[in-house]
């Protein structure tokens, strides 16, 4: 069994209580209800009672049915809101239900009280339910980090995207709503053929997700992924897109990183490979347990003419225990270098070097071993190396005695000497070497040259070797690395070194520090390239000229002057005076004089004048001396051309002439200023309304702020830069004057601009409009108080009907209350009948009074669009059973015009009206239809409503057909109020109501509105 229903009932009232009560009992609900009379009670019984549902008469002594809702909405609880009164205006029920009321029931209609409460109670228990998943849905959809969105297909529209889109797109969900062009201008135009290809699986019905590039609102470039899912119609139409977009511009960047370190590590390896199989030195590499992991071409040679029987050359053995295992010319080699593998991979040593004898029977040999950790620093290893040093040591004691004799003159060399073998190991550096890279003798000898070079230099430098063995001298510059880290930029000229066979022994290097002039070399080119930018970048002629007047240098402006001037192909070295002579000798003694008294050291400015093709160009010059120390060495000169600045000057000057006459047979008060508010001219009418106003005198140069009070100065300064910005700015404004007075002005401000729209000036324009002004407030204030007293009138008329209202709400109820009971007498019955007939027909009086008051008061709603086809639409749902029951057909013909902007529940009830009244007077033999047509002349607007219904005797009733209460045909139920209310209401619009009809054939209504 349902639990009772809990109603609080705020009632003043006892017997609208009682009433309350009855017809809740009489609709068989279960309930339990309590009644409150006051504030106190009532916020007692929310906290208590703990309500499901209220009920609350508008009017308590000192309390009503607004302050109780706000109370409610602040308790805490959840729960439907009735209004149960009198009577109330439209605008009062709008009100109340946008403030929170589930509905609102008058006194004289509570037989629909039992329904509204259970209505209401499932409908608020329906939006708990809905509130709740709807915020569930909502924070997920606001909180996401992808883009979801509904696209309408058939309209190209965007339904509703996430909060999201401005974290991808850059635009926010209100910008992409508004305008459909954006998301078209979203993809990329090099991901074009995506949409076009996706649009053809998505019109299959197909699920796609693509990824495609788009470009955001601040113009960056970004990777999406969006997943489509299309939605067709019955008619296998697309009609709408639901998707979800995400941001994978990270993700591309990293497929991309992956791609390039790859192919860089596949280029690399191919590199190292190649650079390995060159070297001729015995290489092996080695993992971090000591086995072979991989050998060069030399390795594999050497095993091969030396017979050595090893499996895949040694490849996967252990070279440690080979090493120690070996037979070596003593015992202690073998186990020398197994010991050091293990330190350089163990990272105890940075490397290990030993030269050992390696004799065969037909040779003596010598082999140097070097081993070194491996490079990357992120897996342990080592590289062992075996270099044939046989040459080299057969060599070394040839050349000991020769070396004894050079070496003093070598390491007294200024330039650093660098010497290398064929297989490009350091066999001698002088000192002077030795200091350029901060190393000792001893660690440079026996290692390989290219170990104290970057990266780069050493490919560069082995590629070098090729040309030594050919006995090609060359000079380059190298980059070495010094022990300390810095970069040392140097000048190397290389040559072979060969024995008398001809047979390349190895390199010798003249190497020369050239690190500090580089730096200066580029200090000086930037310091040239970016005098050389500002010289040609600027609009002013710029020339210098040394102490003989001869031409150093000059930018393009300047000697394309030259040439347009002189036809004249300016060169360096130039005397400018020669040059002037062969042209104006006159002129050229005139600059002479200029150049000459600048060289004793002063600074020259001036302005000069030229005819070029028959008009002539200003130039402002600036002619400076260049010193050296107190010496003037030569002269730096500057010009301007300020053609244009002139002539605007001259045309200011005869436009104020012009003016002039103009300005003094005006009405106006004008002032012409220039670009920063100096006064440049005003006329007689300026000048007395400034004594007048402000009391001072108007004078030529001053601010026009001084005539302004400060207070306004802010006001004046935003003026003014619209005005140089080509707006032209009016207002009225009062002042002030000095007798105490306040004079009206009629203000207006205009820039002054030439054919450039540069602005020159400004006109300041005042009218006084005092008279006018005063004229003007008295006839607004005759209009305010005729307005209050129409508001008097219809407040008193509001406050009759109203007042008459509940007392015959009263009498309706109670009459119905007493039909119910059984009375002997039946003059009685006759009496309650007549009384109950009396009291609802004086109720309906009053509703009309209420309808016509709050139609009146429809005039002052804010006009909009309305759209014809709709309103049409949403009447004929209003009343559907009507016209089904009829068969009823209504034609609409809104081609030529389909929108008209005006008072939207004006016109519904017009429609409405006119469309219910071709039903209800229908001819019997013929089903009931309506034709609406809108058509536009000039400044009119005609809407025709046609109909085959019974027709009007308009000769009989056409001066009272449109009166209210007047009915002439009885056949249908009505009060008379239709068209009364269609005349009215087309009258408070601006226009008319006119009719055209024959009994028997129909009728014609044509509303009449303006534009």
């Amino acid at each position: 069994m349902a639990a009772a229903i809990k109603i609080l009932h705020l009632e003043d009232v006892p017997t609208d209580a009682i009433l309350v009560r009855y017809e809740l009992e009489k609709s068989g609900l279960e309930f339990e209800k309590l009644d409150v009379d006051s504030e106190e009670g009532y916020v007692a019984a929310l906290r208590e009672f703990k309500p499901d549902i209220i009920l609350s008469d508008h009017s308590l002594p000192a309390f009503n049915s607004t302050e109780a809702l706000a109370i409610l909405k602040t308790s805490g609880l959840f729960v439907p809101f009735i209004l149960i009164t009198s009577t109330i205006s439209e605008e009062f029920a709008v009100s109340i239900m946008q403030l929170g009321a589930a509905d609102y029931i008058l006194k004289d209609r509570l037989q629909r009280l039992p329904n509204a409460v259970l209505n209401a109670l499932e409908k608020y228990r329906l939006d708990a339910e809905r509130k709740q998943a709807f915020d569930e849905l909502n924070r997920l959809f606001n909180t996401i980090d992808e883009v979801f969105f509904s696209r309408d297909t058939v309209n190209k529209k965007l339904i509703q995207i996430s909060p999201a889109c401005r974290q991808i797109y850059g635009y926010s969900a209100e910008e992409l709503i508004a305008d459909p062009k954006i998301w078209k201008d979203l993809l990329h135009p090099d991901f074009a053929h995506v949409r076009e290809q996706g649009y053809v699986e998505l019109t299959k019905g197909r699920t796609i997700v693509s990824e495609y590039k788009i470009i955001r609102k601040d113009k960056r470039v970004r990777w999406a992924e969006t997943k489509f899912i299309p939605t067709l119609d019955e008619n296998k139409k697309l009609v709408r897109l639901d998707g979800v977009t995400r941001d994978i511009t990270d993700k591309k960047s990293a497929e991309e990183l992956i791609e390039r370190n790859n192919i860089q590590l596949q280029e690399a390896a191919e590199t190292q490979t190649a650079i390995l199989n060159a070297l001729p030195p015995n290489i092996a590499l080695l993992d971090q347990h000591g086995n072979i992991i991989t050998i060069n071409e030399s390795w594999k040679k050497f095993a091969d003419n030396n017979g050595l029987k090893t499996e895949n050359y040694g490849i996967g053995s252990n070279y440690i225990t080979i090493a120690a295992g070996a037979k070596w010319r003593d015992n202690e080699t073998g186990a020398a270098v197994a010991e050091g593998i293990k330190k350089v991979i163990s990272g105890e040593w940075p490397e290990f070097t030993l030269e050992y004898a390696c004799h065969s029977p037909d040779e003596k040999r010598w082999f140097q071993a070097v081993v070194a950790p491996l490079a990357d620093g992120k897996q342990k290893g080592a590289v062992v190396a075996h270099i044939n040093i046989t040459e080299r040591r057969l060599s070394e004691e040839k050349l000991f005695e020769s070396e004894k004799q050079y070496r003093n003159i070598v390491e007294t060399a200024q330039e650093g000497i660098w010497m290398i073998d064929e297989n490009l190991v350091t066999v001698f550096v002088n000192k002077k070497m030795c200091d350029m890279i901060g190393y000792a003798y001893a660690e440079i000898v026996g290692r390989y040259h290219v170990e104290f070079m970057n990266s780069d230099e050493k490919i560069k430098a082995i590629k070098r070797i090729q040309s030594r063995e050919l006995g090609i001298i060359e000079t380059h510059e190298s980059r070495f690395v010094t022990k300390a880290g810095s970069e040392l930029i140097c000048s190397v000229t290389t040559n072979g070194i060969f024995d008398f066979d001809g047979r390349f022994l190895g390199t010798l290097a003249m190497i020369t520090d050239i690190t500090q002039r580089k730096a200066d070399e580029e200090t000086l080119k930037r310091s040239e390239a970016n005098l050389s930018a500002i010289i040609e970048n600027t609009t002013d002629m710029v020339y210098s000229l040394d102490s003989g007047l001869h031409f150093i240098t000059f930018n393009e402006q300047f000697r394309n002057m030259v040439k347009k001037g002189y036809g004249f192909d300016i060169q360096q070295g130039i005397n400018v005076i020669e040059l002037l002579s062969t042209f104006d000798p006159k002129m050229a003694g005139k600059w002479k004089d200029i150049y000459e008294k600048a060289l004793t050291g002063e600074t020259l400015h001036f302005v000069q004048d030229y005819p070029v093709d028959k008009q002539r160009i200003y130039l402002s010059y600036s002619i400076n001396p260049i010193r050296q120390g107190e010496r003037v060495i030569g002269l730096s000169c500057f010009s301007r051309d300020i053609t244009q600045q002139k002539l605007d000057e001259i045309t200011l000057l005869k436009s104020e002439a012009n003016m002039r006459s103009v300005f003094e047979n005006t009405d106006l008060n004008i002032v012409l200023l220039d670009t920063d508010l100096k006064v440049v001219s005003y006329n007689s009418n300026a000048l007395r309304e400034s004594i007048k106003v402000f009391g001072k005198k108007l004078d030529i140069g001053k601010s026009a702020f001084n005539y302004f009070p400060k207070e306004r100065w802010s006001l004046i300064t935003g003026i003014v830069q619209k005005v140089k910005n080509a707006e032209t700015i009016d207002y009225e404004a009062a002042y002030d004057t000095k007798k105490g007075g306040k004079e009206w002005y009629e203000v207006r401000w205009t820039g002054i601009f030439n054919e450039m729209h540069e602005n020159l000036g400004i006109v300041l324009t005042m009218k006084n409009i005092t008279e006018k002004k005063n004229a003007d407030l008295e006839r607004e204030k005759m209009t305010a108080d005729l307005l209050k007293r129409n508001q008097d009138l219809e407040q008193f008329t509001y406050i009759v009907s109203h007042n008459l209202r509940a007392p015959i709400a009263n009498m309706v109820g109670l009459s119905d209350i007493l039909g119910y009971y059984d009375y002997a007498d039946p003059d009685c019955i006759t009496t309650i009948k007549a009384l109950t007939t009396s009291a609802q027909n004086l109720d309906g009086v009053i509703l009309d009074l209420n309808t016509i008051l709050q139609s009146g008061k429809q005039v002052n709603d804010r006009k909009e669009i309305v759209s014809l086809p709709q309103l049409v639409e949403d009447i004929s749902s209003e009343i559907r059973s009507m016209i089904n029951k009829n068969h009823a057909a209504i034609i609409c013909d809104f081609e030529e015009l389909s929108e008209i902007e005006t008072i939207k529940g004006y016109l519904y009830s017009i429609f409405q009206n006119l469309v219910v009244n071709a039903i209800k007077y229908r001819r019997s033999e013929a089903n009931p239809q309506l034709t609406i047509k809108a058509t536009r002349q000039g400044s009119k607007i005609f809407i025709h409503f046609s109909d085959n219904g019974k027709g009007i005797d308009l000769k009989a009733v056409g001066p009272h057909l449109f009166g209210l209460y007047k009915r002439f045909d009885f056949s249908v139920e009505g009060k008379g109020m239709g068209l009364f209310m269609v005349k009215m209401q087309a009258e408070a619009l601006g226009g008319a109501i006119t009719v055209k009809s024959e009994v028997g054939h129909g009728s014609e209504f044509v509303l009449e509105l303006p534009v």
